[in-house]
């Protein structure tokens, strides 16, 4: 036996997105606001914005070029744009679903399943699908090297992976929350396991086809081809799995231009990507907000925008695929996509019945956490909606509190971001990152995200 330390929570919810004491904004100003703040800003090639307030999408908006060689628009509608991490929210929803469904439940322990694909998961602890949807399982991506993003020609699918390359066991289960690709990988693994189906039919036939997703797919391995390779000015690749809609082109960028970078993709399926459209995020946005029950029942709906895992009761924590922070004051729960392939960010603000996705063709082909500032300019949106339109919240959740001793000595630790880095020298730095804090620390901690 181990000791849990993550606080696991159900707590039952009566309304998902209460009534909210704030006026909501004009769709004018809210148009006007938005408009203004991605006009202005001429260093991202290509961006699409999508505004959902109450259920209802009030803005959709595309800026700039999918292709700036052909001067192809960025288009909300007709451009399907890589969600990178953000493919983990669908890929929690798909289980989410299947397991409603089929009456599965999310904390069986799941090694049996994998024991008789042939594939050691390594571990003398039950792992389960909650485990592996709130990033508590212990099983993280590789400690060093180059481990996450592949070129396309060795795309292959998760239970090749597992057999050749069994996943590294951290910690023990429920222990820690470590964020892995290899894990949410693995939940869809079980999945198909689970049904006999692949993961993409079943994404398909729980998710994108019940509300109208029409052009959002996960890119697998038969979806690729030779004529899938981009050039700068010759198209884009088209995902014949996703329609005949083009995919934006991606850039990095140089001090005074834009290179253009080939799309590269991860080598952990269903945790990375799925394509999608602006509007087509919109309205799955539209569906979670509205709790139609359409796609998940409202007691999942509940568990998706509500804490399900902490390393510390009172540190933000994880829901399942979605990440507790906090926006200008407002609780949130957040997932962003910052890594060589895609830079996308997905928020739902409960207390503002207010859900927004942006996504931009300028990546880091360095890794995640080097962020270029036109990229910060993108995740600083829905903040800057919300101080620009919402007045301050009347209870900061920041707000200073008074601990006791005893309080004191538990916050008393080396800490450490969780995260890991798409290479070596970034993976060392982010080690050697610690934070010191004792019980008679006289400082503010902020836990955010992780």
């Amino acid at each position: 036996n181990y000791e849990q330390y993550i606080f696991k929570i159900i707590i039952p919810v009566f309304f998902i997105f209460p009534a909210s004491s704030q006026e909501i904004p004009s769709v004018d100003s809210i148009t006007e606001f938005t408009d203004d703040y991605f006009n202005l800003e001429k260093s991202i090639p290509g961006s699409v914005v999508v505004i959902v307030i109450d259920g209802k999408i009030i803005y959709l908006g595309g800026f700039g070029y999918s292709n700036l060689g052909m001067q192809i628009p960025m288009d909300p509608s007709k451009t399907l744009v890589p969600l990178g991490s953000i493919s983990k929210l669908l890929t929690a929803v798909t289980v989410m679903a299947f397991a409603e469904k089929n009456s599965i439940d999310l904390d069986k322990d799941l090694r049996s399943i994998f024991d008789r694909e042939g594939i050691d998961i390594g571990s003398n602890y039950p792992i389960t699908l909650s485990n592996l949807l709130t990033h508590s399982s212990g099983i993280g991506d590789r400690k060093f090297g180059i481990s996450k993003f592949i070129g396309q020609e060795k795309v292959t699918d998760i239970r090749g992976l597992l057999k050749t390359n069994p996943p590294a066991q951290l910690f023990p289960p429920g222990t820690a929350i470590v964020h892995s690709d290899i894990a949410f990988s693995m939940a869809g693994l079980a999945l198909e396991l689970l049904s006999g189906e692949n993961f993409t039919s079943l994404s398909k036939d729980l998710i994108f086809s019940p509300i109208g997703m029409k052009n959002s797919c996960f890119i697998n391995k038969g979806s690729l081809s030779e004529q899938n390779v981009l050039s700068p000015n010759d198209g884009h690749l088209t995902d014949k799995s996703c329609g005949s809609l083009r995919i934006t082109n991606t850039y990095a960028q140089d001090d005074t231009s834009y290179r253009f970078f080939q799309q590269i993709y991860g080598l952990t399926v269903p945790s990375s990507n799925a394509l999608s459209t602006g509007e087509d995020i919109g309205k799955f946005i539209s569906t979670i907000m509205q709790d139609r029950e359409n796609i998940l029942k409202s007691n999942s709906v509940i568990n998706l925008l509500s804490q399900q895992a902490s390393n510390y009761r009172r540190m933000n924590g994880v829901s399942f695929g979605l990440n507790e922070e906090s926006l200008s004051g407002y609780k949130s729960w957040s997932l962003d996509s910052l890594g060589p392939n895609s830079s996308a960010f997905i928020d739902f603000i409960p207390e503002l019945k207010l859900g927004v996705f942006v996504a931009g063709n300028i990546i880091n082909p360095s890794g995640a956490f080097n962020s270029y500032q036109n990229v910060s300019f993108l995740n600083q949106f829905t903040n800057e909606l919300i101080n620009e339109l919402w007045p301050e919240p009347s209870i900061n959740e920041r707000e200073l509190q008074l601990l006791t001793a005893d309080d004191r000595a538990d916050y008393a630790a080396a800490y450490v971001d969780s995260r890991i880095d798409y290479d070596t020298p970034l993976k060392l730095k982010r080690l050697f990152k610690q934070v010191f804090v004792n019980q008679i620390s006289d400082v503010r901690i902020f836990f955010d995200g992780e």
